[in-house]
């Protein structure tokens, strides 16, 4: 900017005005801009630029808007019309800062500044990702990265790889949010200590959104201290604010406070509505923590006041119906929560962004199914953890795979998945269509587990001595080793209390969620016995899931398709594979002919039984096949429903979370197959086949449920925990 005033200086005979201000602009001395700069003005309207900037410095903003009235139809107007964008951004006048961004964008495309324009573009961006249309954001964020290559600005490009990274992680995507935080390093490289501290604090963000506040708080201190150096409102602001919720996080209370005060100094210094609001909020957060309710209240109706965008408008619902004083005011803060988070899911949906339903964001229909749990709303209860589990078993499939892995729309997801699509349904109806089915539904609710207990189309709910923490700690044990009794006795007692045991020799649909969804439920012991010695188990998503699955016409499927040892590397699923065709009748797809043709031709099998690799990755689960791995994706959408799947392979139960939903074996489920009989962790190839051959021996072509328990027990009675333990079957 320095050398263009001082070019334009020369070429009009004017020096003096213009140059001081030149210099004071290069040296960032705002006050002496605003001094200096505005004789300037006549003989170059692009000083205007650098005064502008210094007026947002100080909150002049009126005086900011005014030199753009005055630099129309000049060089200067593009760059102002940034400035201005800005301005109506931190007003809260979101509209009418995105037209000013996108007329800087036209300006300053016409006059071939691809830099220019990618700022433009960036801070357009930026107004979407702050409302939580993260899918809208991402396209502006490539517009801006061409403008940075284009411009061959790899400063300007580091920081919107930053901006990027961001959005991904509020979208759910942390590992890729860090892939591209590292990428930005790589493009900043030698930085200024300002823009190295750009990248601890995103680190720093997502090592929060991960659960681990002591690391994050380290990543923020370290990008302090580099931000010291070069002082930027925007930045500082943003790092005091995490910090305070880093603090709150780990229940250093005494340190929030300070760095929220730091945080609301810094935002005078730069007012910005949608970091107020976020402020007020923590700063409510921090109040009601420590007992201040009438505070809290108070800094959370003026955080109201300001029309939060729903991404922060949620956290505020939640904090007001623990706040409320009555039920009805806490019911009425807890939808309000719910409402903010399905108006940002829907946004996703029409945009066709990877989910983003992370855990905190079920938080508040945790919070209205306990406290209508806790007054003996059972049926109000229902409807809200019903909503809450289809909502966790669509989430799995999609919530760590990327954009173009997932590559269909919600809506259209949803029609692929049967056992979640009719969540709304009133319970009353789904409870009947139950019939005499047995059903325990675990839920963890505000720092307690539930348990729902469904018999004879009747339901109760109770709240079990437990701690979720506790049972958590039991279950991670047992799945950690499915061999030490002890703790399988110590969990069947935590989820099996006295009064809620089922009776000996019913079918008992387990509904699992959290940390239970990892563990081996045949293998949880009551009475010193397994479960599976006196039940037969079945794993469904839900009470609606169920009802759905039981309610579904069953196919009738013809034939069967057998495919095993796609890689020619398990000697073990070769025979097994050839040995259970030869049961069924038909003749087994091994090494190269175990491909995705053979799959996708079972759609409408009566079975189909694979064994193969299976594994899980940043993309989701999938199938080991002669021609490359088969995710959940493709299941789903080639919809693979055999009446019965069976996935004799390693881990085929498991997510990429190690959950059962958002497996191979639950994407056939989803897909429309009436039983799937799979594994919840890696299995030795000659114990799959034993397990297999016993199943089959046991009737399973045709009664797979009964087949898996009787298989178990059989196998129990011979051989360790850990050879049978891990197999389950889940369907209607």
């Amino acid at each position: 900017m320095r050398r263009l005033l001082l070019l334009t200086c020369a070429l009009a005979g004017c020096r003096g005005a213009t140059d001081k201000c030149a210099e004071a602009a290069g040296a960032r001395d705002h006050a002496a801009v605003r001094e200096v700069c505005p004789p300037a003005l006549d003989a170059d309207p692009r000083v205007a630029v650098p005064l502008a900037h210094a007026h947002v410095h100080f909150g002049d903003y009126d005086a900011a808007l005014a030199l753009l009235e005055r630099a129309q139809g000049t060089p200067a107007e593009a760059t102002l019309r940034r400035v201005a964008g800005k301005i109506h951004e931190r007003r809260g006048d979101v509209e009418a800062s995105r037209a000013d961004y996108r007329r800087a964008l036209d300006l300053h495309r016409a006059a071939d500044e691809p830099g220019e324009a990618a700022r433009d573009a960036q801070a357009l961006a930026g107004t979407y990702w702050k409302a939580g249309a993260y899918a809208e954001a991402l396209p502006w964020l490539e517009v801006a990265e061409t403008g940075a290559l284009a411009a061959g600005d790899g400063r300007l490009r580091g920081f919107v790889l930053l901006a990027r990274g961001s959005v991904l992680m509020q979208a759910g995507d942390g590992r890729g949010a860090e892939a591209v935080w590292r990428s930005a390093e790589e493009a900043l490289g030698d930085a200024a200590p300002g823009d190295r501290a750009w990248i601890h604090a995103k680190i720093g963000y997502l090592r929060l959104a991960e659960g681990r506040p002591a690391l994050a708080r380290s990543s923020l201190e370290q990008a302090e201290a580099l931000a010291k150096a070069e002082p930027r409102p925007d930045l500082l602001k943003a790092i005091h604010l995490n910090k305070a919720v880093a603090a709150i996080e780990e229940g250093r209370l005494d340190l929030a406070g300070p760095a929220l005060d730091a945080a609301d100094a810094v935002q005078d210094q730069a007012p910005d509505a949608s970091f107020r609001v976020n402020l007020l909020f923590r700063k409510a957060e921090l109040a009601w923590r420590q007992g201040r309710t009438d505070d809290a209240r108070r800094l959370l109706a003026e955080g109201r006041k300001l029309a939060p965008a729903p991404e922060l408008a949620w956290r505020l619902g939640l904090l007001e119906g623990r706040l409320a004083d009555d039920r009805a005011a806490a019911e009425a803060g807890f939808l309000r929560a719910i409402d903010a988070i399905e108006t940002l899911r829907r946004d996703l949906d029409e945009d066709d962004l990877r989910a983003w339903f992370l855990a905190a964001k079920r938080e508040p229909y945790a919070a209205l199914f306990a406290l209508r749990a806790a007054s003996g709303d059972v049926p109000g209860a229902l409807a809200v953890q019903e909503r809450a589990l289809a909502r966790m078993f669509l989430d799995a499939f999609v919530e760590r795979a990327s954009a173009a892995a997932v590559g269909e729309h919600d809506a259209a997801l949803r029609a692929l998945l049967p056992a979640a699509a009719a969540a709304m349904r009133p319970v009353d109806d789904v409870l009947a269509s139950l019939g005499d089915a047995y059903a325990l539904v675990w839920f963890p609710a505000e720092d307690k587990l539930w348990l729902t207990v469904v018999e004879g189309g009747r339901a109760r709910i109770v709240a079990l001595p437990a701690a979720p923490a506790e049972v958590e700690k039991a279950a991670l044990r047992l799945a950690g080793d499915p061999d030490d009794e002890a703790s399988a006795a110590a969990l069947g007692a935590l989820l099996l209390p006295p009064d809620v045991r089922p009776p000996r020799g019913a079918t008992v649909h387990v509904v699992p969620a959290g940390p239970l969804l990892r563990v081996p439920f045949a293998a949880v012991r009551v009475d010193g016995r397994p479960l599976v010695a006196d039940h037969t188990l079945v794993h469904v998503p839900g009470l609606t899931a169920l009802s759905v699955l039981r309610r579904a016409p069953a196919s009738p499927g013809t034939g069967a398709v057998v495919l095993g040892d796609a890689r020619g590397d398990l000697p073990q699923a070769y025979r097994e594979a050839t040995a259970v065709a030869a049961r069924l009748g038909v003749s087994a797809f091994v090494g190269a002919a175990a491909n995705a043709e053979k799959v996708r031709g079972a759609a409408d099998a009566a079975v189909l039984h694979v064994a193969t690799h299976a594994g899980v990755g940043a993309a989701g689960a999938w199938l080991g096949l002669a021609d490359g791995p088969f995710d959940a994706r493709r299941i789903l959408e080639s919809r693979i429903r055999p009446r019965l799947v069976v996935l004799a392979s390693c881990a085929s139960g498991a997510s990429p979370g190690d959950e059962m939903w958002g497996s191979v074996a639950s994407a056939f489920l989803a897909a429309g197959a009436r039983h799937v009989v799979a594994a919840l962790w890696s299995v030795d190839d000659t114990d799959a086949r034993r397990f297999v051959e016993v199943f089959y021996e046991e009737g399973g072509a045709q009664d797979p449920v009964g087949a898996v328990a009787r298989a178990q027990r059989k196998l129990a009675a011979a051989g360790p925990t850990r050879v049978w333990a891990p197999f389950f079957v889940t369907g209607g």
